[in-house]
């Protein structure tokens, strides 16, 4: 048997006995759930302070949830336990992302599957947030680069070539970014004795 491991998964269903049984369920490959919870209230507060890697909720729960308990879900990855028949209908209608969905009757193997792709979704989406980010701050410092380069190239009569080279050259000396002197031109435009020295 698998060691088990708490992964701060949190249940939520009105029915405790399918709680129970995903519970016990989930141990015997290797997840150990923190806490079952019957009122899907009850988790904003329990979100905020374990902030679990995944929550499991019921449908008709989910439905329930006022907003700022749906702001506390969304930390976590969400698997939503539907019915096959309203499952499209229930992750259209569920007002947050779903990462992963089990359909009834829950198989706990197929769950615990779900969990570890709600998971890697998670990951995954916050890795692509995180370069999406990476690539606006890019695209804003090259703005500005360019920006940097067309003040001196009108105030010094220099070539583009040239513009960049004193850029590089004035951030090398500051030890900082390149993206970073040329802001600091733009903010502030210097008189051309200035760039002369």
């Amino acid at each position: 048997m698998e060691q088990t491991v708490d992964l701060e998964i949190i249940i939520v269903s009105e029915d405790r006995k399918q709680a129970e049984y995903i519970s016990a369920g989930l141990k015997v490959h290797g997840i150990n759930v923190c806490a079952c919870l019957t009122d899907i209230e009850l988790v904003e507060d329990l979100c905020r302070r374990r902030q679990p890697l995944a929550v499991i909720v019921d449908e008709d729960q989910l439905r329930r949830a006022p907003a700022p308990t749906l702001a506390a879900l969304a930390s976590s990855a969400v698997v939503l336990l539907a019915d096959p028949e309203q499952a499209s209908d229930a992750v259209r209608k569920a007002r947050i992302p779903i990462d992963a969905l089990a359909l009834r009757p829950i198989d706990t193997r197929h769950l615990a599957i779900s969990i570890d792709l709600a998971m890697k979704n998670r990951i995954r989406l916050a890795k692509l947030a995180q370069d999406s980010a990476e690539r606006r701050t890019e695209l804003e410092q090259r703005k500005f680069v360019e920006r940097a380069k067309g003040i001196l190239m009108s105030k010094m009569d220099w070539d583009p070539i040239q513009a960049e080279d004193y850029l590089q050259k004035m951030a090398d000396d500051a030890r900082t970014s390149i993206g970073l002197a040329a802001k600091s031109i733009v903010d502030n435009p210097p008189a051309m004795e200035t760039l002369a020295s």
